[in-house]
């Protein structure tokens, strides 16, 4: 099973921020625009069997268009955000079976994201946080910190302020 294309992983970022948006509550703060999906998509790409893989690939494309056929006209990604709230409760009281886990599947697969830190893992009272990150959070975080390094003491503080270095900053 290929990778999925950019639109997809551009799709299921859409339906994941929609499923798990931030800011919700005080307890869980973090939704899904608060990790980096694309270091956990590619995590998801090398984990998956082809079957789970083909799945979840058919569940995002039938979240993408099914607003279509519940009447709305367009695709999951330009409803407002009532509109994509109204479509995911439509599909989770939705009579079919099909229709209701297609949606859970990605939610499953939001949950191992967006819940998948030992810090969200804290946030919402689990006894026992997991102390190790998971391998693509750790994977995000050296991809984070190499620019970093590079830039010396000196860029770094030029970035917190909100800038960009220029040249070579030593």
């Amino acid at each position: 099973m290929g990778a999925w294309s950019r639109f997809e992983r551009r799709w299921l970022r859409v339906i994941l921020e929609a499923m798990f948006p931030s800011g919700v509550s005080e307890r869980a703060p973090l939704g899904a625009a608060d990790i980096p999906l694309d270091a956990y998509f590619d995590d998801l790409e090398r984990q998956l069997t082809p079957r789970v893989h083909l799945g979840v690939r058919a569940a995002i494309w039938f979240l993408w268009w099914i607003p279509v056929f519940f009447g709305h006209w367009r695709p999951f990604g330009a409803l407002n955000e009532e509109g994509r709230e109204a479509v995911l409760e439509r599909l989770r009281e939705h009579p079919n079976y099909y229709f209701r886990e297609l949606a859970l599947l990605l939610k499953t697969v939001g949950s191992f994201g967006v819940l998948g830190t030992p810090e969200a893992q804290r946030m919402i009272g689990h006894p026992r946080p997991d102390a190790t990150q998971p391998s693509w959070r750790r994977a995000a975080s050296a991809q984070a910190a190499a620019p970093r390094a590079a830039l010396g003491d000196q860029g770094v503080a030029i970035m917190a302020r909100g800038g960009e270095p220029r040249g070579r900053v030593a």
